[in-house]
Order: C-alpha cells, then structure tokens, then sequence
C-alpha cells in the first residue's frame, strides 16, 4: 500500500494483515501530495508549484530504493487539479484550473520517454464567439478503460 499526505511524505506499506501494517520505506518530498495515481509500474504525484514526480515501482522494489525517478514541471501554466495514469502504466495525464488537459506518454521500459507523443488541449470551456470570451471549468478527474 501506498500513502501521500499533507505532511510532505509518501509511504510504502506492507500490509500482512488487518492489525499488521507496517511502513518499509518514507520519502520526504518538501511539499505537500495533492492528488496520486498509480498504475503498475508508473506512479505519479503532483504538488503545489505545478510539480510532478514520478516513480517507477518496479526498480523501487528490486531495488529497495524508493526516491522518485523524476521530479518535472507540469507543462500546463496554472495548478494542477486532477493527475491519472493511462490504464496500462504508460504515461499519465494532469488536468488544470485552466481547463486544460496535458498528456504525457513515459513508459518505464523505454529510455526515450515518447516526447514527440506529447500533448496539450484546451477543454471544459464554453466559448462566445460574439464576445470572443470564454467560461472555463476547472478539470476535476480523468478515468481510462
């Protein structure tokens, strides 16, 4: 099991049971975690100031070492309000206060990320053409099937 909080860390557990919950590893991230989203073996965080890390859960555990793999800047320019990881833990997607949506391809198994696969656009919006304005909607969750 994996934890983030407010406090600025994220845990890994090891649960052997209902009364056997015990934490194998704590990272300190120097921030708090708003939002989390596994998908085996791509996990991502995202945190105030538009940053994101992001883990690959397979080296963690062969390897007994659980600091993030990379720690980026979101490509969207205000805060972040939804992350998820595709389905098949190839890459993640971050939602913003901007109604934007940014998709980010990172297969762990690859040394090149798939940049070139990489995309903005604008969503949840209700534009005016007479006024040329728009009302935005923030991005609250992505869900995959």
């Amino acid at each position: 099991m994996i934890s983030g909080g407010w406090d600025s860390r994220v845990k890994f557990w090891q649960w052997q049971g209902p009364s056997q919950l015990t934490v194998i590893s704590e990272v300190y991230l120097a921030m708090p975690v708003h939002y989390m989203s596994v998908a085996y073996p791509l996990m991502v965080t995202a945190h105030q100031d538009r940053l994101i890390h992001v883990w690959n859960l397979e080296e963690c555990f062969k390897n007994n070492s659980f600091e993030p793999t990379e720690v980026m800047e979101s490509t969207l320019k205000f805060a972040t309000t939804a992350i998820t990881c595709f389905s098949n833990g190839k890459g993640f997607c971050i939602g913003s206060t901007e109604g934007r949506c940014s998709v980010r391809n990172y297969d762990t198994t690859r040394s090149d990320k798939n940049k070139a696969l990489d995309f903005c656009f604008k969503c949840h919006r209700v534009e005016d053409p007479k006024t040329k304005s728009a009302r935005v909607y923030s991005i609250n969750g992505y869900c995959f099937n």
